[in-house]
């Protein structure tokens, strides 16, 4: 009797699964294909955030026709500041879901400051607050990662968590 009564129970689960489910996908939007994009993580190392191509670039995300804008921007992660007695200054990790990756960028202080963004497994990408552009180029995102600030002439250094 259990050998009968059994796959008739799993037919009826499966049904029931298959009817529970079936409006969700009826009613779900319609999937962006997010091919083409300008890298992804460990292919973005060493590329700056702003490569763009067609489908939009890591700082912005991809453009979604459906509402006529960018989708997915880039956003701050964390932020760590040097102390205003040695000149301050701070530096944000930036994290792009649309491209998996991040870099650092900085927010103002003194031009005497050395920055970077590094990988759990310490791979770098850095450069010093005097010069343009004021970021980094990109790091792995599927990893964790830190930002660091080191002031030259004070010797002021420190990063942040790892996120």
């Amino acid at each position: 009797m259990f050998s009968r009564t059994f796959p008739r129970v799993i037919a009826a689960l499966l049904l029931t699964a298959a009817v529970t489910a079936a409006p969700l996908l009826a009613v779900a939007p319609p999937a962006l294909a997010l091919t083409g994009q300008p890298c992804y993580g460990s292919t973005c190392i060493g590329k700056s955030p702003m490569l763009s191509n067609a489908n939009g670039n890591c700082v912005q995300g991809a453009y979604n026709p459906y509402q006529g804008t960018w989708a997915e921007p880039a956003y701050d992660v964390a932020t760590y500041s040097l102390p205003a007695w040695s000149g301050g200054g701070s530096v944000t990790l930036r994290y792009s879901p649309y491209c998996a990756a991040n870099w650092a960028r900085w927010d103002g202080g003194n031009n005497y400051v050395d920055y970077w963004v590094e990988t759990r497994d310490l791979r770098p990408a850095g450069a010093y607050s005097g010069n343009s552009p004021n970021y980094t180029t990109m790091v792995d995102g599927t990893q964790l990662a830190r930002v660091c600030a080191d002031n030259v002439v004070s010797q002021v250094s420190g990063c942040s968590g790892w996120y």
